[in-house]
């Protein structure tokens, strides 16, 4: 997809072949159970089937968007290895994501359903651990980046200096890491660390193993593994 052209913002010629089609600013990518690829191009998420068809499934909603002249805008997509379940990790409106409809829709706005954030500022120390234990779309999230899930469905997210966790139920949780002012520790020689000890520095992205179940973190110039039994 692409021809080395912009599209417009509005996209009237989004959907069709994907060979050819304009992108405006591709940012993030996902791979479906499917086949398909689901490619982050700035406000709209799209879907390019194994046939080569191109469709919009979502657009995001961001009051800057249709008068910004910079498309750098940065999220970030996983898919349920399972379920095929699609996830937008949307910094701007401090949100997670999911289409309601994968196979598109003419409302494309709408198809968005909040999983987690309500896009308030999750602020160091706060006393309600922003809706840590309650329901996700009820929670303050820092600034989400990337996402992913495991095969049990367990959906994990970088936020802010926190890794955080959505259960099958709906209810949030910081899984890794502290949003407080602490400073980042250090592995130690051995390169090993109990979970509740470990305090990230900046972490921006996360994978999880299909073989084993572990999570990886990205945090700045480390690579931390946490193995399906929290080690």
């Amino acid at each position: 997809m692409g021809n080395g052209r912009r599209r417009s913002i509005s996209c009237p010629s989004c959907n069709g072949q994907a060979q050819g089609n304009k992108l405006l600013a591709p940012v993030a990518l996902a791979w479906g159970i499917d086949g398909s690829l689901y490619v982050g191009d700035f406000n709209f998420i799209r879907r390019i089937y194994p046939s080569g068809n191109v469709t919009s499934i979502m657009e995001l909603r961001n009051k800057d968007f249709r008068h910004s002249n910079n498309p750098a805008h940065r999220y970030y997509l996983t898919v349920d290895p399972v379920s095929g379940q699609l996830y937008v990790s949307d910094t701007n409106s401090r949100r997670i994501y999911r289409p309601k409809i994968l196979s598109g829709t003419k409302e494309l706005q709408a198809n968005a359903e909040v999983v987690a954030g309500t896009g308030e500022h999750c602020l160091p120390f706060d006393e309600n651990h922003c809706g840590d234990g309650g329901k996700a779309p009820e929670a303050s999230l820092t600034g989400p980046k990337g996402v992913a899930v495991d095969k049990n469905g367990l959906l994990y997210f970088v936020d802010g200096t926190t890794i955080r966790k959505v259960d099958g139920n709906g209810i949030i949780s910081t899984f890794l890491g502290s949003n407080d002012l602490t400073s980042a520790r250090p592995l130690t020689c051995d390169n090993s660390m109990d979970i509740n000890q470990v305090i990230l520095e900046w972490p921006t992205d996360l994978a999880v193993s299909p073989m084993d179940n572990s999570l990886y973190v990205l945090d700045n110039n480390v690579v931390l593994r946490i193995t399906e039994n929290a080690k």
